[in-house]
């Protein structure tokens, strides 16, 4: 089918002769996240056997003496416990292939031209004529077409598909190193041509580092913006909420470096997909410190506005201890979305008695309303926070192991709302 595709996209135009053209510093982050903290969630079936009230085999005094109970600040923490209400989530899921005149029947080249249209291509086209206009093109320079553009595109998928050592060998005379599917759809010349003066977007509206108006994603504005505005998929219930790496070792002020990362260097993107299948929803790219006003924290800001469109519905976001605080607990439950998360124990307003050291297989809570703090360990401690589980244990077989361990159900919650 890829193929099949991009023998699609070569085609957009019909066939013509073609002539030979003549021819920052790394900010460091702060507080890295720990990559042990990562927890995978599984998706139960909600086949439990015996109901339960959500108390069984508790000791709800949890040993602690109920002198100590938090009762100050905005989160009086609570060692009586009660099952968490979870309302069903009920939104439309899935591709919306009938705002577009498409159904399941339809060529990969039409869910293509979904994202990328056709006007995307004149844009292109157009903006990197203009550059080539800009710093003085020779004179054997040839105006690019939005054809071209998309042939362009098509080259450049190709290299991902069949790799070579070096790029020029697909338009070598070897016939056992020549990819005729490259080198007849557009010259060597002609296509070094393009990657010169390729450009997205208008250098001279570029307002430089450091003055009022300045964008660091200038440059490739028009791309990330037209991927953003298509919403040809609703998610399930599910979103998990994670920071991802785009590998890059060149010169950009707004590279990071992330250790334990498979690729520490690179532009870090903030990531919200769909929970069972990995769609991206949305995205934002770090690009250093902002000027933005986070009182709440950069965690707590990057989900409330990454999840901003799928608030209000029920959705259970997931997400890792970077992000997570009881703050944002509360701050989603009060726009009806629920979240399960590992927390740090140095967050502000995290319950002081979920603290200091415990037997393997222990598991202690606190609650407050529906906001569920949990204190368990297994081999280390694990620290959780879920508004979207009561707070029970349940055996778990992990199937990797060949032991049996109890495991915190504040991670297994799916069978509450599937």
């Amino acid at each position: 089918m890829a193929f099949n595709f991009l023998n699609r996209l070569r085609n957009l135009s019909s066939p013509e002769v073609r002539e030979e053209d003549e021819g920052s510093p790394v900010d460091e982050e702060e507080g890295d996240v720990d990559a042990e903290s990562d927890i995978e969630f599984e998706c139960g079936d909600g086949e439990s056997g015996e109901e339960s009230d959500g108390t069984e085999g508790l000791d709800l005094d949890l040993d602690l003496d109920p002198s100590n109970e938090e009762q100050n600040g905005p989160f009086p923490w609570s060692s009586t416990l009660h099952n968490v209400e979870v309302e069903l989530f009920t939104q439309r899921t899935g591709p919306n292939l009938d705002l577009f005149d498409l159904d399941y029947t339809a060529n990969p080249i039409d869910f293509f031209h979904l994202y990328i249209p056709d006007s995307f291509m004149k844009l292109v086209a157009d903006q990197t004529n203009l550059y080539a206009t800009q710093v003085g093109a020779p004179a054997s320079f040839k105006t690019v077409t939005p054809d071209d553009i998309s042939k362009y595109f098509y080259i450049n998928m190709m290299f991902g598909i069949h790799k070579l050592p070096n790029y020029l060998l697909y338009w070598s005379s070897d016939p056992l190193l020549r990819v005729s599917a490259v080198a007849e759809v557009m010259s060597r010349n002609r296509y070094q041509t393009i990657s010169r003066f390729f450009h997205l977007s208008d250098r001279d509206t570029f307002i430089p580092r450091g003055e009022e108006g300045h964008d660091p994603l200038h440059k490739i504005k028009p791309a990330s913006d037209l991927v953003l505005r298509a919403s040809h998929y609703s998610p399930g219930a599910a979103l998990s909420i994670d920071e991802a790496m785009i590998p890059f070792q060149g010169r950009l002020y707004s590279k990071q470096y992330i250790k334990g990362k498979p690729n520490p260097w690179g532009v870090k993107v903030w990531c919200l997909c769909d929970a069972k299948n990995g769609y991206l929803c949305d995205f934002s790219f770090y690009t250093g410190k902002e000027n933005t006003p986070m009182p709440k924290g950069l965690g707590h800001h990057v989900v409330m506005s990454l999840g901003s469109r799928f608030l209000y519905k029920f959705h259970h976001f997931y997400f890792d201890n970077f992000f997570s605080s009881v703050q944002l607990a509360h701050d989603l439950l009060e726009r009806s979305t629920y979240s399960c998360a590992t927390v740090r124990v140095n967050r502000k307003h995290w319950p002081s008695q979920l603290k200091g050291n415990i037997k393997p297989g222990e598991c202690f809570w606190r609650q407050f309303g529906n906001i569920i703090a949990c204190w368990w360990r297994d081999k280390r401690p694990l620290f959780m926070i879920s508004t979207n589980a009561s707070p029970t244990m349940s055996p778990t077989d992990r199937r990797t192991k060949t032991f049996l361990s109890m495991c915190c159900t504040t991670t297994l919650t799916w069978e509450v709302w599937t």
